[in-house]
């Protein structure tokens, strides 16, 4: 009799995605656990929708430029409306809806800011949105390993291809913006690379600041191994509150101005600087220039060859961490034990699992989707 060969154990290169899992778990790891591990899907996921909302809307936006279904920017609300209502349905039949209709609104009111002031300056110069990326790496030392590589993944938002001679000082400010950054810019095409972050500008010293750097970082690093790639020159990433800024994101910028945390504040003896340090809640703070929210949007990031390098070094830790926890919770079977917390306002206050976790700020029995009074409202929902 001819015995069958056994079968060899399916050999798994365990995916890690930058924003899906290693963003993710640096703002909280257990959180991460029970909502990716566990493949629990958040009853009330805000962030999750408010970027992912910004993402489609832009996407669908620029394919739409692009074959001029609408014509030249500006277009009328009615039109941003429509694809801002078809992205909506698309993520409600995902499970994906907003906290609040206020949430909603505020929005749809930055995609129209977003479209219409920031798209004449961006959208000449996509070439192709929505890039998926993919690259290996060899699993960093850890306790236990589950594989000798992992696979890195991601989608670059936007691929922008600039011939930057080609167009002249102040006919851009996008472009403007790159030249400076880039002063020994190469005469031959190249590319800069484009996230989008549905958020204010986030603090100098605060982990937002490095991990969205690194990002782009490690982004560049995986678009550069791409057969139809240029040299990329510089990552971009676009602070989609600052176009629109809520009450509650000036508070926090007033608290960066005292504690010198932030690289970009109003001029002295300018009007910004007036609505900054004397908008209070009830009042809008739309009435800050164009200028000055368009310099709190943009970020660029240096993404030479020591950049990404550095970049995916850091991003092998945490996938690091992420291998050791795995290992704990098969280990002694708790996932409480194995998986570490980050107890920030601004992540548990939409958490799911605040009320039994016990490093949590909200600690407790159940609440209304809305929250308590005592609570913090979140920044999205915070607009006029």
């Amino acid at each position: 009799m001819t015995q069958l060969p056994v079968r060899n154990p399916i050999y798994i290169v365990p995916p890690y995605s930058l924003t899906g899992d290693i963003l993710s778990f640096r703002r909280c790891g257990l959180q991460y656990r029970y909502l990716n591990g566990s493949a629990l899907p958040p009853s009330r996921p805000v962030q999750m929708w408010f970027g992912e909302f910004i993402h489609l809307v832009m996407e669908m936006a620029i394919k739409n430029y692009q074959e001029g279904v609408y014509g030249d920017l500006p277009w009328p609300e009615e039109v941003i409306d429509n694809i801002s209502d078809i992205i909506i349905a698309r993520l409600a039949n995902e499970g994906k809806t907003p906290r609040s209709s206020r949430l909603e609104n505020a929005a749809k009111a930055r995609v129209k800011v977003s479209i219409n002031d920031l798209g004449p300056i961006l959208f000449p110069l996509v070439s192709t949105p929505e890039i998926p990326l993919s690259g290996t790496r060899i699993m960093p030392q850890s306790s236990q390993h589950r594989a000798e590589y992992y696979e890195v993944t991601g989608r670059i938002d936007i691929i922008t291809n600039i011939q930057i001679d080609t167009f002249q000082v102040g006919e851009n400010q996008l472009v403007d913006l790159i030249r400076d950054f880039l002063p020994n810019r190469e005469s031959e095409p190249f590319e800069v690379i484009v996230d989008y972050k549905g958020m204010r500008r986030p603090s100098t010293n605060s982990q937002d600041w490095q991990l969205y750097e690194w990002q782009l970082q490690t982004y560049a690093w995986i678009r550069q191994k791409q057969p139809s790639s240029l040299p990329v020159r510089a990552g971009l990433i676009i602070f989609i509150n600052e176009l629109r800024p809520s009450v509650s994101d000036i508070r926090k910028l007033r608290e960066d101005m005292a504690n010198n945390t932030t690289d970009v504040r109003p001029a002295n003896a300018t009007k910004d600087l007036d609505i900054v340090l004397k908008v209070a809640r009830g009042e809008s703070p739309f009435g800050l220039s164009w200028p000055f929210r368009l310099q709190r949007a943009l970020r660029l990031v240096s993404v030479e060859e020591p950049d990404q390098q550095n970049a995916l070094e850091r991003f092998d830790r945490i996938v690091a961490d992420i291998e050791d926890s795995v290992a704990q919770e098969v280990e002694n079977g708790s996932i409480r034990r194995s998986w570490p917390t980050n107890p920030v306002r601004e992540t548990c206050v939409a958490c799911d699992f605040r009320g039994t976790c016990e490093n949590s700020p909200y600690r407790g029995p159940a609440v209304a989707p809305l929250g308590r009074p005592d609570e913090p409202s979140y920044s999205e929902e915070d607009t006029y």
